[in-house]
């Protein structure tokens, strides 16, 4: 058959009396196959009220109103995304932190032999941030790649079984606030690590780790 979409093949479950004039397909297959599923028995107008001659109740959208409802959905979706992405950030970085404030901690030893032999604090400070830019280089390249393609895959599946045009658009202009941010995290991580460290007496920890 020849729908306004395009040609459709129909397998013939039987015949009835008016066969040679009419087919008859259920309505949801027929939505479906116009591209328009749940939109069975639907009349399109350019006029705000068409008049449609039926015996039965009708009801009238706009194409502004499907739009808003459109919009509507579209932003819960991705409001809901963006909430899970923002405890999924914020999870995963105070792990990092956890771990990279544990690792340095266990570094006190070294760090008190350095200013036993003359290192003042912001030496070590940047030497501890030294250390961590090419993991902060690495995560924040890997996290934004990670994050595009991620992005794309679970809208596209969303899409697709929603039929919600929800799109993804790549805001570039937020990769300088996140760099920005790793930046000053890692110089706030570095200072603390060197304040906790410089505030037992030099000797203690080294006697500490004799």
């Amino acid at each position: 058959m020849l729908l306004a979409g395009g040609p459709v093949t129909y397998e013939v479950a039987g015949l009835v009396d008016d066969s040679s004039v009419a087919v008859y397909v259920d309505r949801a297959v027929l939505a479906a196959d116009h591209g328009a599923p749940g939109m069975a028995n639907v009349v399109w107008s350019t006029s705000d009220a068409p008049l449609v001659a039926v015996n039965e109740p009708v009801w009238v959208d706009t194409a502004a109103g499907l739009a808003a409802e459109d919009e509507a959905a579209r932003r819960a979706i991705v409001g809901i995304f963006g909430a899970i992405a923002a405890i999924v950030v914020g999870v995963a970085g105070l792990a990092v932190m956890s771990s990279m404030t544990v690792n340095l901690f266990e570094r006190r030893h070294e760090f008190a032999a350095m200013q036993a032999i003359g290192a003042r604090r912001a030496r070590l400070r940047r030497l501890i941030v030294t250390e961590l830019l090419p993991i902060a280089v690495v995560g924040i390249g890997g996290g934004l790649l990670i994050g595009a393609l991620g992005a794309r895959g679970i809208i596209g599946s969303f899409e697709a079984s929603n039929s919600i045009d929800i799109g993804v658009v790549d805001a570039y202009g937020t990769i300088p606030f996140i760099v920005a941010g790793t930046l000053v995290m890692m110089v706030l991580l570095a200072t603390v690590v060197v304040r906790t460290a410089a505030r037992r007496p030099i000797a203690v920890t080294l006697r500490g780790a004799a």
